[in-house]
């Protein structure tokens, strides 16, 4: 079993798979061996590179919280999602921190507050999802696949970071800032 991420691994920049590598993934599994995507990405943004490789294979999408075989009709899609009283925690500790942006994946089902600026993979997810303007105050409760968020660095901003990581069904990743806006992403 190969299994290939998508983004800073395969594709050469947001949209195209590097071809080197397309090549290489193809003759390996013309080989017999199974290749599949293992990604962060929602279905609607992995679909056109699984179709370009012509796979039949499992995918991984959401950080591993949705697997699917698109190949095969009859499998039932696996979920692993963040839970949606998990979600409310995830609320309740970024009350202490001005958020910018946040999103919670459903699949290709997308609830955005803020319009991730500066982004180009958000821009890009914002355009292939089916997206519902959300503010923090209107939220569906429901599990989510993946949760995002950006606000601002500043007092505080550790303690929620350490408040996220006690929740055992998020796998926390965050980056400090490295721009001039001071947002943490």
């Amino acid at each position: 079993l190969i299994a290939v991420d998508l983004d800073h691994t395969a594709l050469q920049d947001l949209y195209s798979l590097n071809e080197y590598t397309e090549k290489i993934l193809k003759k390996a599994a013309g080989l017999g061996h199974k290749v599949m995507i293992a990604t962060a990405r929602p279905a609607c943004l992995t679909l056109p590179h699984y179709r370009r490789l012509n796979l039949d294979t499992l995918v991984a999408l959401c950080n591993g919280a949705h697997f699917m075989n698109i190949a095969d009709p009859g499998f039932e899609v696996q979920k692993e999602y963040v839970a949606a009283s998990d979600l409310k925690r995830v609320l309740s500790i970024l009350t202490q921190v001005h958020v910018h942006d946040f999103g919670i994946e459903n699949n290709d089902q997308l609830y955005l507050k803020g319009n991730m600026e500066g982004s180009p993979y958000f821009q890009e997810l914002i355009k292939e999802s089916d997206v519902t303007p959300v503010d923090l105050n209107n939220i569906p409760c429901i599990d989510a696949g993946r949760i995002f968020a950006r606000f601002q660095n500043g007092p505080g901003t550790d303690i929620v970071i350490e408040e996220l990581k006690k929740i055992k069904s998020l796998d926390l990743y965050y980056r400090k800032p490295q721009s001039h806006d001071g947002r943490v992403f």
